[in-house]
């Protein structure tokens, strides 16, 4: 599941071509920000990152940014054009307390 903190960015080595010409195909009608996803995946980014700078650029809600975006996101995994990591942030586990 793609969550705020997942961290996208390109594959190395795709066929930048071939993937943008997928993307073209792609971007019609509920896809309209894909280009702008595309082009914010050149580098490290969390889906929160790309939600707060899609929302400035485009008229859309919070919700209807992140669905747009993991919608296209889901997408481009299909196509193997980019690679997630699933968080952010480590996830320190809790203290167990000690026996005695």
């Amino acid at each position: 599941m793609l969550k705020y903190t997942t961290v996208v960015c390109r594959e190395e080595g795709i066929d930048v071509e071939k993937i943008e010409d997928a993307i073209a195909k792609l971007n019609s009608g509920a896809h309209a920000m894909g280009d702008a996803i595309w082009k914010l995946t050149a580098k490290m980014i969390t889906i929160n990152n790309i939600c707060k700078i899609l929302e400035r650029q485009f008229d859309v809600t919070q919700e209807e940014c992140y669905e747009e975006t993991t919608s296209f996101l889901k997408q481009l995994l299909e196509l193997q054009a980019v690679k997630i990591t699933e968080s952010s942030q480590t996830t320190k586990l809790p203290k167990m307390p000690r026996s005695n």
